[in-house]
């Protein structure tokens, strides 16, 4: 019994032993690694760089760089950087030209390291300060644009005037073999039902199927005037023309109404006299005893014009 306890005591006493060396070797080296974080030291840490939106006009290939960045910190802040890297991003739509490179160079930007990556280091010094980021020159070409629409108006509208698209031809660059093939640029079919006002919207090009292009615009600004119309009629005088001269030739009858569609408020500006029907005596057929009205004449103002009889009949006296 007594040499049980004995052996029972040296046991407890041995695992005790055990987790207080434990113990005290974690606390050691806790301590080892605290002050050897605390001491100061000198590294060269690469922080990424990219690149993005470059010029339009230019083919750049290279999408990442590095900045080699020299710090004299704690091992502390090092150690937290060196996990959470931060990134510095470079618009090479800004950056100079020098011959066929574009220039980032750092001290133009942010004098600063701490500033330009948002840091706080003791020391900070960026070793590789300007960064050349090499380029093609695309070639460049203005191509106008082409509408594309599917309008159906409200009864009683239209429009007889000019629609504007602003700007009228669009600015473009790339392969100058892939740029001669480009003629025009289309926009995306625009439609609408039932229009009663004037069209101002934004139109996108269509530009999808076009790889390796640039545009410097990618949507443009569609305006079409849109008014109420009314129809009008007025009675015009027949003109015949190419008449037999050794005889006496008569038309019957020897007015026709046109019939025309014009808006509101250039109704009042039409007139007969703005209308010319002749009867071409020299388009006559063999064995034909009527003459074909055509209307030669009409004013622009009118959208849509024509003749309420598509014959006349003639006499022809010797």
């Amino acid at each position: 019994m007594k040499k049980n306890f004995k052996k029972i005591n040296r046991t407890i006493f041995k695992t005790t032993n055990f987790k207080a060396f434990s113990f005290f070797l974690l606390f050691s080296f806790i301590i080892w690694v605290l002050v050897q974080f605390s001491k100061t030291y000198q590294e060269t840490i690469q922080v990424p760089v990219e690149f993005y939106n470059p010029p339009k006009d230019k083919i750049v290939t290279k999408k990442e760089g590095h900045l080699n960045l020299r710090v004299r910190d704690n091992g502390f802040v090092l150690a937290w950087f060196s996990m959470f890297k931060p990134k510095v991003r470079v618009n090479l739509n800004t950056l100079p030209v020098e011959n066929t490179y574009l220039v980032f160079n750092v001290e133009e930007q942010e004098n600063d390291p701490n500033n330009l990556l948002s840091i706080n280091f003791m020391e900070a010094t960026i070793t590789n300060k300007i960064q050349k980021i090499p380029f093609k020159q695309k070639e460049i070409k203005k191509v106008p644009v082409q509408l594309q629409t599917d309008i159906n108006y409200a009864p009683g509208y239209s429009s007889n005037k000019e629609y504007k698209i602003t700007p009228d031809s669009v600015k473009i660059s790339g392969p100058k073999n892939k740029l001669d093939t480009i003629k025009q640029i289309k926009t995306l079919v625009f439609s609408q039902k039932n229009v009663k006002k004037d069209i101002d919207e934004k139109l996108k090009l269509d530009i999808k199927k076009y790889k390796d292009i640039s545009f410097y615009t990618s949507e443009v600004n569609y305006f079409q005037a849109v008014e109420k119309f009314t129809e009008g009629r007025v009675e015009v005088p027949i003109t015949l023309i190419n008449a037999p001269e050794d005889r006496i030739t008569k038309i019957f009858p020897k007015k026709i109404v046109v019939v025309f569609k014009v808006s509101l408020e250039n109704y009042d500006k039409i007139g007969k006299n703005d209308f010319i029907v002749v009867c071409d005596f020299g388009e006559l057929a063999d064995n034909q005893n009527f003459l074909i009205p055509k209307l030669v004449k009409q004013p622009n103002m009118v959208t849509s014009a024509r003749l309420n009889s598509n014959k006349i009949q003639f006499v022809i006296k010797k």
